[in-house]
């Protein structure tokens, strides 16, 4: 990926657009397009990053695709609504201590791993995709 494309800000509504924002400028000033699809770190900076793409008529998904992490229910009502990474944050959380407790009563020292799913909930701010 194109290290032009990768913007960071607080995250917050305000460094969703701040993000935007930087990366409308980025590209303006290297003379090349706008990436076609962008993956936001938290729900509260695409609400900013949605917002500000509208004001710089930018058209979700006609333009630009998102991607979000998490996958709480503002992603769902957001117009329109955004596909999003889900993660079982509780359920590795959980993981992670049962086997930490498991290594230290059994004095194991190997590593393990736990794999967990991680599904793509495909919502309107991508297209293209089957039903």
């Amino acid at each position: 990926m194109n290290p032009l494309y990768i913007c960071e800000d607080i995250l917050h509504v305000n460094g969703g657009k701040n993000a935007v924002d930087e990366l409308i400028a980025r590209c303006e000033r290297a003379g090349v397009c706008l990436p076609t699809a962008m993956f936001v770190f938290i729900t509260e900076m695409t609400v900013g990053v949605m917002h500000e793409l509208a004001l710089n008529g930018i058209r979700v998904p006609e333009n630009m695709e998102i991607v979000s992490y998490g996958d709480n229910f503002m992603e769902e009502q957001m117009l329109p609504s955004v596909t999003a990474v889900k993660m079982e944050v509780e359920e590795m959380g959980k993981k992670c201590l049962e086997t930490v407790m498991q290594l230290i009563q059994s004095g194991a020292r190997e590593p393990s791993v736990s794999l967990f799913p991680t599904p793509l909930i495909v919502r309107m701010s991508c297209g293209g995709f089957p039903e």
